[in-house]
């Protein structure tokens, strides 16, 4: 009875290390995990603070593109209305030089140049070279001497355009 006894108490013993060990066992592994997830939420949080950082400093490098494409905007704009300033102020020039030639100078027939000259003066300013025929060489000398077309308007520089 004795060893009956002893056997029960010794079962009853080792039971409750066994239970007290797994209770352990549980504690070291909830532990555990606790630690682990605390440690990959530091990982997380650390991640978040750089992509973070990194996106605000592309936003930044952003926004100064900005700024310079909006100062680049403002620039062509001035540059736009001081050309279209001086346009204007030329064409108005232009204008008046148009009205007083026709004021001063009077439209005189015998102030044409003959259709000869006309040529010469053209092949000349386009540079003709020796050896290429001028525009006024197949003309006979009787077209040569005739008068050329008169001008219809004294708008300077209309055959320029």
């Amino acid at each position: 009875m004795l060893s009956a006894l002893l056997g029960g108490k010794i079962a009853e013993d080792l039971g409750q290390k066994i239970v007290l060990g797994i209770a352990a066992l549980a504690i070291l592994a909830s532990a555990y995990l606790l630690g682990y997830n605390q440690c990959r939420k530091d990982v997380v949080e650390e991640s978040k603070k750089e992509l973070k950082a990194q996106l605000d400093a592309k936003q930044e490098e952003f926004n100064q593109q900005l700024r310079e494409l909006e100062r680049l905007r403002k620039l062509d704009q001035q540059l736009i209305s001081t050309y279209q300033t001086a346009l204007n102020t030329l064409n108005a020039k232009q204008t008046t030089i148009t009205k007083e030639i026709v004021k001063y100078v009077p439209d005189n027939e015998s102030c044409n140049l003959t259709a000869g000259a006309v040529g010469l003066l053209n092949d000349a300013r386009q540079g003709v070279s020796q050896g290429t025929p001028a525009v006024a060489a197949g003309r006979s000398d009787a077209e040569k001497r005739t008068a050329s077309e008169p001008v219809v308007s004294h708008d300077a520089g209309a055959g320029d355009r």
